[in-house]
C-alpha cells in the first residue's frame, strides 16, 4: 500500500491539519485476552526512538495507587510501538488511546470529535473517578469501570470507539499501570499500521 505522507504539515494543535491516525489505537485480537497492540509517545532521551518496539509487561501496580484494576492486569502484556518522542531521562511510555487525556494540546481533537474528551490530564477515566470516587472497593471499581464504558460509547464511533474501549476492557480502566519492559523486533501487525 501507499502512503502519502507530507512531513511539513503542521499538527492540528498549532492550528494545521497533521493528527495522529486512527488506525494506531491499541487493540487486542479476538481470543487472545493477555496481549494487546498499541502505539504512543516514548519518553526518553534517544532521539532515535520512533518506529522501535517494545515489551511491555504489566507488574499489577499502579504508578501512585494499586487498586483491583491494577491487579488484574499483572502478567498481561502490550507491544507497543513508538510513534512520538516525549523528552525523559528514563524510558516511560504514553498509550494513544481515544478518551485518554489530551495533555498540553486543547484544541488536538477540535472538529474530529464531537463528543465529551474527559480531563486534560487522564480524559475520560478522570473523570469517571471524580463520579465514582477513588476507593478501591468492587462498586467503585465497577463504577469507574462502567462509566467510561458509556463514555466511550457516547464520544467516539468506529477505530477510536474501539480504541477508547479497550481502555476499559483489556486495561481494566486501571489508570497509571506500572510496567516492565523490554525492546523487540516490531511484529508486522504493528508495522502496517506505522
Amino acid at each position: 500500500m501507499h502512503r502519502l505522507y507530507d512531513y511539513s504539515a503542521t499538527s492540528k494543535c498549532e492550528g494545521g491539519q497533521a493528527t495522529a491516525c486512527f488506525s494506531q489505537v491499541p487493540f487486542a485480537i479476538d481470543g487472545c485476552d493477555d496481549i494487546g497492540f498499541g502505539f504512543g509517545t516514548i519518553g526518553s532521551p534517544d532521539p532515535n526512538i520512533c518506529g522501535r518496539c517494545f515489551l511491555l509487561e504489566f507488574t499489577g501496580e499502579g504508578v501512585w495507587t494499586t487498586k483491583d484494576t491494577h491487579r488484574a492486569l499483572k502478567n498481561k502484556k502490550l507491544i507497543f510501538m513508538g510513534i512520538n518522542r516525549g523528552y525523559a531521562d528514563e524510558l516511560s511510555f504514553d498509550l494513544l488511546i481515544p478518551g485518554g487525556g489530551y495533555g498540553l494540546y486543547p484544541n488536538g481533537c477540535l472538529g474530529i470529535f464531537s463528543g465529551d474528551m474527559g480531563a486534560k490530564w487522564g480524559g475520560l477515566l478522570t473523570d469517571c473517578q471524580d463520579e465514582a470516587g477513588m476507593t478501591d472497593d468492587v462498586k467503585s471499581n465497577t463504577e469507574r469501570k462502567q462509566c467510561l464504558i458509556r463514555k466511550c460509547t457516547e464520544s467516539f464511533t468506529g477505530q477510536p470507539r474501539e480504541g477508547c474501549l479497550f481502555y476499559a476492557y483489556f486495561l481494566e480502566a486501571a489508570g497509571n499501570p506500572k510496567v516492565t519492559y523490554k525492546e523487540i523486533e516490531c511484529p508486522q501487525i504493528l508495522k502496517d499500521k506505522y
